[in-house]
């Protein structure tokens, strides 16, 4: 279980960077017309959302079954 935890933390870390990065960049958020999608950064905010609980389950998997 361990493995499973520490391969889900770098996945979610992993996952939780690129998000940031794509949020952080105006072409991938971009619409059409040139302004902000409000429905991209829903989608890029759910992709670190989820990063996020994967690191919270690995952590788990790690560290909280072993005692």
């Amino acid at each position: 279980m361990q493995t499973l935890g520490v391969i889900l933390m770098v996945v979610g870390f992993i996952m939780g960077v690129f998000g940031g990065m794509f949020l952080a960049m105006p072409a991938v958020v971009a619409d059409e017309k040139g302004g902000l999608s409000q429905e991209k950064m829903i989608k890029v905010a759910v992709l670190i959302f989820v990063g996020s609980i994967m690191i919270l389950i690995g952590q788990y998997l790690f560290a909280g079954l072993n005692h």
